[in-house]
Parts: structure tokens; C-alpha cells; sequence
């Protein structure tokens, strides 16, 4: 989560004292009702009483919101920050990249949350061992490539390979968030 430059909060315990001190005033952006970064500050409304408005916005009108006022804060993207446009507070991924090394996450500041960015290969039930293990070891080969890695932290994105088991608790915990946030907010209607 970015402000401005100039905005009072400097660190996210700054701006959750500040929420909680003038509840319902502080608004942010997130690219569209529903999305990741929503879903985290839904639950920490939920969890921690952060009572914020959500704006969403069509991507590139995040960024120019937030710099014009119209926003006090916007789920923005690394490059931002790097290019100091922006003061990073929080990054909600587990996960960071070297450009949001300076940056804590959430689990950092002792929130048992997080919201990554988790791709994965599915095949089909059934699927043969041997298949599964070819394309296992395909991936995984690729995946830890130094071009692909250069490549993929070039666009901010933090590398990691994991197994099946772990694609699968990483889609359940995801599943169980966004259960948790859609049951107890009108997002769920």
C-alpha cells in the first residue's frame, strides 16, 4: 500500500493510527471491487476494526488518483516506489522482490495475512505419474533459469518454485480468506 510523498503517514502503523483514530475518513484504491488488495483491507477491517472506504479504479487512474488527491492511499505496483513517486507502507505479499527490500510486509508487522500473487499448472485427475513428473521437473528447470529469474524480477515479480502440495494449501488459504471477507462484508451479496 503507497501514499503520497508528502502524506503525514510514514510507516502503516502510522496510517492504521490514524484510521482508527478517524474512522470511515481514509479512502484507498485498488484496481476493482473484489480484487487482492480489497480482499486485505477487508479483512483487516474485519480483524483489526480498520473502518476505510474502497474506491476502485480502472488501473492507470490508481496512480493518478492517489497524486491528485482524489485517494488517500492505492495498492500500486513496485515500480512507483521505485521510481519515488510514491512512499511504499506495506507490501502484502509474503513474498518481496530486491525493489521492496526496504519495504515490510504484513506478516513483518505481525498481521497473519498476506495476498500473493500464486500461479500454477493443473492437469487433468488422473494424470499419470510419469507425466506429472516430466512436466514437474519442466517447470521447475525453467523456472529456475538465472534469464528467467533476471527477466521476471525485472518486472518486480519475486520467484519461487514450490510442489503440488504447496500450490494447493497456497489455493486453500487463498479460498479461505476470501471466504472469511466475503461472509462478513456485503462483498459476499
Amino acid at each position: 500500500m503507497s501514499v503520497n510523498l508528502d502524506a503525514e503517514w510514514k510507516t502503516f502503523d502510522d496510517l492504521k493510527a490514524y484510521i482508527q483514530e478517524n474512522p470511515g475518513k481514509f479512502t484507498y484504491g485498488s484496481p476493482s471491487v473484489g480484487s487482492p488488495p480489497q480482499i486485505v483491507m477487508e479483512y483487516l477491517r474485519i480483524t483489526e476494526g480498520l473502518d476505510t472506504k474502497h474506491v476502485p479504479y480502472d488501473g492507470g487512474a490508481l496512480l493518478s488518483a492517489l497524486l491528485g488527491g482524489n485517494i488517500d492511499a492505492y495498492t500500486g505496483t513496485a515500480a512507483n516506489y521505485q521510481a519515488g513517486t510514491v512512499n511504499a507502507l506495506v507490501n502484502f505479499s509474503n513474498i518481496t522482490t530486491e525493489s521492496l527490500s526496504e519495504v515490510p510486509t504484513l506478516k513483518d508487522l505481525g498481521y497473519d495475512i498476506a495476498m500473493d500473487l500464486v500461479m500454477g499448472v493443473v492437469g487433468p485427475p488422473g494424470l499419470e505419474a510419469d507425466i506429472q513428473t516430466i512436466l514437474h521437473d519442466a517447470f521447475q528447470k525453467t523456472i529456475e533459469d538465472e534469464s528467467v529469474i533476471e527477466k521476471l524480477e525485472n518486472l518486480n515479480v519475486a520467484v519461487t518454485y514450490g510442489t503440488a502440495d504447496e500450490l494447493q494449501a497456497d489455493f486453500q488459504n487463498t479460498t479461505d480468506l476470501y471466504e472469511t471477507v466475503l461472509s462478513e462484508t456485503s462483498l459476499g451479496e
